[in-house]
């Protein structure tokens, strides 16, 4: 029975699913559109915080930012599907499953348990470079308790959330209708989401500028596939999340 474990999961990893109605052209432009929501909530935030001059934006501004930006992309996709599928938007974005429990509690624990991997492999590799958390979470390590809270609100909510709709709803919904093998899907959409979180960062380096991004997202699209949910994405990026906060604890 163990020797089939492999070959069933991956049969279940390349199980296709019945495609969107949006194409790769429409994910693309959310994903553009994103980028420039964090771009315009990061001058916004500058403005209102004074930071507008500053070269390195403050860890209170990063997560204002994020938080801000999140919640506007993930309001303004929904409410976009709602009027376009009226009541299957929710079923058309894969939100739906899985939705036992259990399930949802294995694959958060599945995000938490690959992000201490990633991490671990990073450190061993020596190819951490000091680095704990991302850049854009750096209100976790600092001694600001409202930045504190505010990217632990991005982390383990927002971001996850925004993230599972943009890349993990639509981005691999509208590449799964390109591309037939989901593997390539899983490695396109990884590379997107990679090139994104590289352009975002405000100060990027090897390891959560490139290695760090792509191995999660790597990760989070093959959840995705597995499951055939944008909810299994999101769940195991609020996984990677909680890791960012207890290693900005304990590191």
């Amino acid at each position: 029975m163990q020797n089939e474990s492999g070959p069933r999961f991956m049969r279940r990893l390349l199980l296709r699913e019945n495609t969107p109605p949006w194409g790769a052209g429409t994910a693309l432009l959310f994903v553009a559109a994103y980028i420039g929501l964090w771009l315009a909530s990061l001058l916004i935030v500058s403005m209102l915080t004074g930071e507008i001059e500053g070269r390195m934006p403050s860890p209170r501004t990063l997560a204002l930012t994020m938080l801000a930006a999140s919640l506007v992309a993930a309001l303004g996709i929904v409410q976009w599907m709602r009027r376009r599928l009226g009541p299957d938007w929710f079923r058309a974005l894969r939100l739906a499953q899985p939705s036992r429990r259990n399930t949802q509690i294995v694959i958060f624990l599945v995000g938490l348990g690959a992000a201490w991997a990633l991490d671990l492999v990073g450190a061993v590799l020596r190819l951490k470079g000091g680095e704990i958390v991302p850049p854009l979470l750096a209100g976790l390590e600092t001694p600001d308790i409202a930045a504190q809270l505010l990217a632990a609100l991005v982390a383990l909510i927002a971001a996850p959330l925004a993230e599972g709709l943009v890349f993990g709803a639509l981005l691999y919904g509208g590449l799964a209708r390109v591309f037939a093998d989901n593997r390539v899907v899983i490695v396109v959409a990884s590379l997107v989401y990679t090139m994104v979180a590289l352009l975002l960062s405000p100060a990027p380096a090897t390891w959560y500028g490139l290695i760090q991004p792509f191995s999660m997202a790597l990760i989070l699209f093959s959840v995705r596939a597995y499951y055939q949910s944008a909810r299994a994405w999101t769940i195991a990026r609020a996984g990677f999340g909680l890791f960012f906060i207890m290693a900005a604890i304990f590191l």
